[in-house]
């Protein structure tokens, strides 16, 4: 018998115990009869129905790192990864020291709207520079994190408005980038609209960026988080 998910396994097939019976059952071992008075008594009695394997999920939790680091709160965005309790994950962005990192996710998963996510971040204790930002960023829309490319015929528009197509076409791959390609692409990405963006491709791009060019000393971290930031609000708002 496997005491973790009920099923007794025989000769002649499988049998399982739902959870709630299975916390009350107390066992003995095998040659120990002792009876206790007034212990619970349980017996199976009826008949024993077959049900097709396919019928049967198996469910586990996964559990919640203690420490929700921002890497945490990014990786989960980009891979797609939904957490048993998102606002774990909000209350752990009021702790970190920057205020670009996706809220808006974990909010959606966890079914509240912009004004009960500002009422959660408001109730966090923490005094780091983050909670302060991400309300800043609330109350203003997040209407600072759009780029717009200029109208121009300069080298950098022309640039950008070269590499804006690539992305929207789902061409662009480059992994090895200078400081000016970061720079460009992290801009380009916030000019883009939601129908625009194929989210396997650019998700997966922007998070190989990410892990590769956002460390603590690099002088683009900011302008990753702040692109993370901006995908995240134009695919989990109506913003």
């Amino acid at each position: 018998m496997n005491l973790e998910d009920g099923s007794i396994r025989g000769k002649s097939g499988t049998l399982l115990l739902d959870r709630d019976l299975l916390k009350n059952i107390r066992f003995i071992k095998e040659g120990e009869f002792k009876e206790i008075i007034g212990a619970p008594t349980y017996k199976i009695v009826g008949e024993v129905k077959p049900i097709s394997s396919s019928n049967i999920s198996v469910t586990k939790s996964v559990s919640v790192p203690t420490l929700i680091s921002s890497g945490d709160l990014i990786t989960a965005f980009l891979l797609n990864i939904q957490p048993q309790n998102p606002e774990v994950y909000i209350q752990s962005a009021c702790r970190e020291q920057s205020g670009y990192l996706p809220i808006y996710y974990y909010a959606k998963l966890a079914g509240l709207n912009r004004d009960a996510l500002v009422n959660l971040i408001k109730s966090n204790n923490s005094t780091a520079n983050g909670k302060r930002l991400l309300l800043t960023r609330l109350e203003d829309n997040d209407k600072n994190l759009y780029y717009k490319i200029p109208d121009n015929e300069t080298e950098t528009t022309k640039r950008r408005k070269k590499l804006r197509s690539k992305i929207v076409r789902t061409v662009y791959k480059k992994e090895t980038l200078d400081n000016q390609e970061i720079s460009d692409i992290c801009n380009v990405i916030m000019s883009l609209n939601k129908s625009e963006i194929d989210k396997e491709y650019l998700y997966n791009y922007v998070y190989k960026i990410y892990d590769k060019y956002a460390n603590p000393v690099d002088n683009y971290r900011g302008a990753i988080f702040k692109t993370i930031s901006y995908l995240d609000y134009i695919d989990n708002t109506n913003g």
